[in-house]
């Protein structure tokens, strides 16, 4: 048969259809899905940009801007102009960048509770957790500080750098896998992030360092924020990285629980049901981020199985909430 010519319109079945990126199980879809929602109507645009016009004045007048805040408007800005892939991406990315912003707010939150818990803490753990017997029993972080080396420092160093970053990059890649896991991943990481600020405000606790610096004795609350161990870190590479970013650190208070843990146990806690291929390197990530907390004496061991605790509270919110968004609701008969 001749091929047909002319303006007849074309077939529909050999058009090219839009993929959709994963399914929101994480599995590939298996028929071809609408192409995505267009971005926000212009009334929405315009009030997102100008929340976020408010939400950068706020932060001038409290913590002041930062280079990662404008990096971080810039690109909001941009994926609500963009719209279509970027809208849907924003729609699901934004209990990530809003984690930093209650961060960065809470360094104005007064404490709650001024009874900052200095020698009982202390004292539980060498209890619970020291090592050595008698006089010579020692907390974990003091044993450490006597045991350092340089290719410690590098390496618990470099996890102390990177444990922010696993679950905001993470986020972002799971927008490619699985729209479940990308939400299990922001809003865990939101979670558990509220979740350890109202701990810090009802159980203020000194860390390691601070009874190394000023002992057991009365609270200074005065204290500044010290990088502790962290400062090898720098003198070994010769950098400022973590004398500026303890120099501008929320809570000096802050031991219970240890968030560094927290975020990477949330990262990993979220990425369950992907396979071992994703979970065992975040896993490994969470034990070495532990480790590292009680060898640059930032925390105790009872602050790091705190952490842990609260990503898997948190997980537990996120997953119900998660999951009940995507059970479709059943007809009426």
């Amino acid at each position: 048969m001749a091929a047909r010519h002319g303006s007849e319109s074309p077939d529909p079945a050999n058009e090219t259809p839009a993929i959709e990126l994963g399914d929101e199980d994480g599995s590939a879809p298996d028929s071809p899905q609408p192409t995505a929602k267009p971005g926000p109507a212009r009334q929405l645009r315009a009030a997102l940009l100008g929340a976020m016009a408010l939400l950068l004045i706020i932060l001038s007048a409290t913590v002041g801007l930062r280079a990662e805040h404008y990096a971080a408007a810039a690109a909001v800005g941009a994926f609500i102009f963009i719209g279509g892939w970027a809208w849907q991406f924003l729609l699901l990315y934004w209990p990530v960048p809003a984690t930093g912003l209650v961060y960065d707010l809470s360094r104005k939150i007064a404490l709650t509770n001024p009874d900052v818990h200095v020698a009982d803490l202390y004292y539980a753990e060498l209890r619970w957790f020291g090592v050595g017997s008698g006089a010579d029993r020692q907390i974990l972080a003091d044993y450490f500080l006597t045991r350092t080396s340089a290719a410690l420092d590098l390496i618990c160093g470099l996890s102390y750098m990177v444990y922010l970053y696993v679950p905001m990059v993470l986020a972002a890649a799971l927008f490619f896998v699985s729209r479940r896991h990308m939400k299990l991943m922001a809003w865990g990481f939101f979670v558990t992030n509220v979740i350890g600020i109202v701990v810090y405000m009802l159980y203020p606790a000194a860390p390691p360092w601070y009874v190394a610096k000023y002992g057991l004795g009365p609270v200074q609350l005065d204290a500044l924020p010290d990088a502790a161990g962290t400062l090898r870190f720098d003198a070994l590479l010769g950098v400022d990285y973590f004398r500026e970013f303890y120099a501008r650190s929320s809570h000096v208070f802050g031991a219970m629980p240890s968030l560094h843990v927290g975020y990477t146990a949330a990262a990993a806690l979220a990425l369950v049901g992907l396979g071992w291929r994703w979970v065992l390197p975040v896993a490994a990530l969470v034990v070495l981020v532990g480790f590292s907390a009680l060898y640059l004496q930032h925390h105790y061991l009872i602050d790091v199985i705190a952490g842990g605790a609260c990503a898997a509270v948190a997980y537990a919110i996120v997953r119900l909430g998660v999951d009940r968004r995507l059970v479709p609701k059943r007809k009426a008969r």
